[in-house]
Formats: C-alpha cells, sequence, structure tokens
C-alpha cells in the first residue's frame, strides 16, 4: 500500500499526540512521593504532642495491650489501625502457677498494623530456614527513612506485624527492622493510586508514638 506523503505524516503526529498523553497519564498516576516531604497536593498533619498508643493491663500486671487508629484522609472514617500487645517479662515467675497455669507467655509481644478502607502499606518479606533444607517466609511492615520514594515500592499489605518478640532459637524468623527504629521513621501508604506516609518514632518498640502524616488529595 502507498500511504500519500501528508496523509503519512498526520499518521504520525497522531501516534505521537497519543504516545504523549499516556505518558502523561502514567505520569498523574505515579506523582511522586517521599518519606516525609509533602507539597500543595498532599494533607498534612503534625501531632503535638505526638500520639501513644494507651495501654491496659490485667489484674496480675502480666499482660497488656493496646489499640489506636488513624484516619489518613481526614473524612471520620478509620483508615489504619495500630495493635500492640506486651508482656511484663519482670512478672514471669507468676506462669507456672496456679495463678497462671500456662507456662509460656501467650501471646508473645507484638505490634500489629492493619488497613481498612483499601488503605494499603509498604512490606517486606525475607526467607529463613527451617531445619532439614525447609524454609518459610515472614513479613513485616517496612521501615522507612526520610527521602525513601514510597510509590516506586512494589509489596502492599493490608494486615502485617509491625514488630514481634520471638524466641531465640536457631529455626525462629528474622527479627523485624523495627528493631533499628530511631525516633523518626516512616511507613509509607497507598490508596488506589495516591501515595502518602506516616511518620513514627519506634525508638521504644513499646511505646509507638505518631508524630506526624501526608497523604496525596490529587
Amino acid at each position: 500500500m502507498n500511504w500519500h506523503p501528508a496523509v503519512a505524516l498526520a499518521a504520525i503526529f497522531t501516534l505521537l499526540i497519543s504516545a504523549c498523553k499516556k505518558e502523561e497519564s502514567s505520569s498523574d498516576l505515579n506523582t511522586p512521593m517521599h518519606a516525609g516531604h509533602y507539597d500543595s497536593t498532599s494533607i498534612y498533619q503534625s501531632f503535638q504532642p505526638p500520639v501513644s498508643i494507651t495501654i491496659q493491663w490485667d489484674s496480675m500486671n502480666l499482660y497488656g495491650s493496646g489499640l489506636d487508629s488513624v484516619d489518613i484522609d481526614f473524612n471520620g472514617v478509620t483508615d489504619l489501625m495500630f495493635s500492640i500487645d506486651l508482656f511484663n517479662f519482670d512478672s514471669a515467675q507468676i506462669l507456672g502457677t496456679s495463678a497462671h497455669p500456662n507456662p509460656i507467655p501467650y501471646p508473645l509481644p507484638n505490634c500489629i498494623l492493619t488497613g481498612t478502607n483499601n488503605f494499603e502499606f509498604c512490606i517486606y518479606s525475607e526467607t529463613y530456614g527451617t531445619g532439614l533444607g525447609g524454609t518459610s517466609q515472614v513479613s513485616y511492615v517496612k521501615k522507612l527513612t526520610l527521602g525513601d520514594r514510597i510509590d516506586m515500592e512494589n509489596q502492599w499489605g493490608t494486615t502485617e506485624m509491625i514488630w514481634k518478640h520471638l524466641p531465640n532459637s536457631l529455626f525462629t524468623p528474622p527479627a523485624s527492622e523495627w528493631y533499628n527504629a530511631s525516633n523518626s521513621d516512616y511507613i509509607g501508604l497507598k490508596l488506589e493510586s495516591r501515595y502518602g506516609w506516616i511518620e513514627i518514632d519506634a525508638s521504644d518498640l513499646e511505646n509507638l508514638k505518631i508524630k506526624s502524616l501526608a497523604f496525596q488529595i490529587n
């Protein structure tokens, strides 16, 4: 088939315009979001003082638990829930007695993050040995630092551990990277094609503090 030069030029021009529109559309869906950064396209909230999770202890001061929630986009609906279970190792002598027959702490201390209303957060996974050549995998909420690119992350979850106290034995999962947290680390957030972050002080794992958050509004 022979193309008239004018027709051929028109076809090339149309393809170029279409490609540009696709590139713009892709860019719009992946507006860069970096941990700790925000601009006019984001909502931002700083909590002064930082929000701590209130812990309620049982009558024997052995087990404690707490639950708190965060409304990321300020629409009056809970989007993230932090739950924490603690064990008072100073009272461990109670275990295995008539007051508390179970000799093993349960549940072991842990902190779990849950996303609701389609909110997700960055996670990471690690494979570890279970003996006799076997392996298993554990996932945790990913710890981000200032400036980390959130919209380029490729592992997302809706219910994962931030940290968990694990027995010191050969075939237990590796510890969460939050055991090396500072007073300013970040959790990456996602809702469909929008991204954000929440700043956490996890320098004391048993007393997490929520410091600030930002989330894209368009």
